[in-house]
């Protein structure tokens, strides 16, 4: 498998309903931080009912958010419903929800994927399109080659080539590594020093205390029509009214979200082979 495919079935799915967006450096506008403009936005009820895909089976659910926010899903019942295209390798079945293997928890986690944190490993086997890497005491992380340098910087641009013995033994290999990037809320990023690493017009701010990308006025967020975020909010721009959240999986705002309230509003198809798309 080309690791093209793998890096996008990675990154293709787990992951909060919200938008984020990477800058030049590979910095994430996904935070609540830093000043802007609030608005009130449209609620719906804390429960509703929902209709499955799945003839004649109607579910009344209680949402998790308390301004009963609800968003487009794809609801899981075993870890074969996550597969896609057959290949269910590195996600799974949890709470009724597909969950990837390439969440970071620490910041090591990010050091061999950059945007994406690859999976640990025990053996070579266990890696797709990649070594696995002897990192210290056993532990092995799969790690993308090295052979051409150039390549790493495709991945991302601020990359550096190291040598890593493979985990079953054997002379050092050149792999990509990218030390600026760190493990935030499970998601791999880059934190941005100067507004030139901001280049979303949207996120033209770089905090520098969190390494996010942020907005500061509601100009901001209007300044790119594209996107239907009209508010900035917290630093990051959102919905003000149902009528900025009028797409495909989104009709109603949630206090500056953009969700569905009923499954008539999810027209994607499922990512996954055997998932079910509701809205909860």
């Amino acid at each position: 498998m080309a690791f093209g495919t793998v890096f996008l079935t990675l990154a293709a799915c787990s992951g909060s309903p919200e938008t984020s967006e990477t800058g030049s450096g590979g910095t994430t506008a996904a935070t609540e931080t830093g000043t802007g403009t609030t608005s009130t936005s449209t609620t719906a009820p804390t429960t509703g009912t929902t209709s499955d895909a799945t003839e004649g089976e109607t579910t009344t659910t209680t949402t998790g958010g308390p301004d009963g926010a609800m968003f487009c899903e794809e609801r899981c019942m075993v870890d074969a419903d996550c597969a896609i295209d057959g290949d269910e390798s590195v996600v799974s079945c949890k709470d009724n929800r597909c969950v990837y293997d390439d969440r970071c928890v620490i910041d090591q986690d990010c050091l061999f994927g950059g945007p994406v944190a690859l999976r640990k490993c025990a053996s070579q086997a266990d890696c797709v399109a990649s070594v696995c890497v002897d990192v210290g005491g056993g532990i092995g992380y799969c790690a993308l080659t090295a052979d051409d340098p150039a390549f790493c910087e495709i991945v991302a641009e601020k990359s550096m080539v190291a040598m890593y013995p493979p985990i079953e033994g054997g002379a050092a290999v050149p792999v990509c590594t990218f030390p600026e990037f760190v493990c935030k809320d499970g998601e791999c990023f880059d934190p941005c020093e100067s507004d030139d690493d901001c280049f979303f017009r949207i996120h033209p701010t770089c905090d520098v205390n969190t390494g996010m990308c942020i907005c500061t006025s509601d100009a901001n967020c209007k300044s790119d029509p594209q996107f239907n975020k009209s508010v900035c909010i917290a630093g990051e721009c959102g919905c003000g009214s149902d009528a900025d959240c009028q797409g495909d999986d989104f009709d109603r705002c949630y206090e500056g979200r953009c969700g569905c309230s009923s499954v008539a509003a999810c027209a994607s198809p499922p990512l996954h082979d055997g998932t079910i798309v509701v809205c909860e």
